[in-house]
């Protein structure tokens, strides 16, 4: 009985070690499978069906910021990228962000507290993307392609928050900062076509910005800086050219 359940998880892990190797084979990759054949070869190979090298993409987004405590939080964000090969790209992108005061908020404010938000008004910039992972599915006798990329760059943020509140007259005027933040991004593109694509993604933004702070005096200290930290999801169509 024993031997026989040897016997069984020694093939099992024989199978799950082919299958973990070929997982792994990229584009014109060679393994040489000694234990079976000096002499054999094994050859793995998957051409991408949609092509990017030399081509222009614009895509259009939109998205949900999921890291404001006190602000729904939205932005529209366009981009424009040129593909230098299949797996690697740069990108320009600019976004404009708009929200209000969530339930939450109005919850702090019935308590007679003022809470401190600070919410994202434009963002321009430039990533460099990586591609370098595809694939394909089948869902309802239709096969579908994707591409999965990674991107970073830098941002120049320009941002709004409510510090006049705290003032001795409260004032409920915002004021805007502007600095320069770390953008980074990764998703999937699902190709409708050669020309046509839908683009998910998750979205960091980093940026320093000033922090309502209250001094031993009582008066309010803006003086204080920290990095302001926000992630969204987003979807939207892609052209490709």
């Amino acid at each position: 009985m024993i031997k026989n359940k040897t016997y069984q998880i020694f093939n099992m892990l024989i199978l799950f070690s082919f299958i973990s190797i070929a997982s792994y084979a990229a584009e014109d990759s060679i393994y040489d499978f000694e234990w079976m054949d000096q002499d054999k070869e094994i050859y793995v190979l998957q051409n991408r069906l949609y092509q990017k090298q030399s081509k222009f993409q614009f895509t259009l987004l939109g998205s949900k910021t999921m890291s404001d405590k006190f602000i729904d939080g939205y932005s529209g964000i366009l981009k424009a990228a040129f593909y230098l090969n299949e797996d690697w790209g740069i990108e320009l992108l600019g976004g404009l962000g708009f929200g209000s005061e969530n339930p939450t908020a109005g919850m702090i404010r019935e308590q007679g507290t003022v809470p401190f938000y600070r919410k994202l008004e434009t963002f321009f910039g430039a990533n460099i993307i990586w591609s370098p992972f595809y694939g394909k599915f089948n869902a309802f006798n239709q096969i579908y392609y994707l591409d999965w990329f990674i991107s970073a760059g830098l941002v120049s943020v320009s941002s709004s928050d409510n510090r006049k509140e705290f003032d001795t007259i409260p004032d409920r005027s915002k004021t805007t900062e502007s600095s320069l933040g770390l953008d980074w991004s990764t998703g999937l593109l699902f190709y409708l076509s050669q020309s046509w694509m839908i683009r998910f993604e998750f979205q960091g933004l980093h940026f320093q910005g000033s922090r309502y702070g209250q001094a031993s005096n009582g008066t309010g200290d803006y003086n204080k800086k920290q990095f302001f930290h926000f992630y969204a999801v987003s979807i939207g169509p892609a052209l490709m050219f």
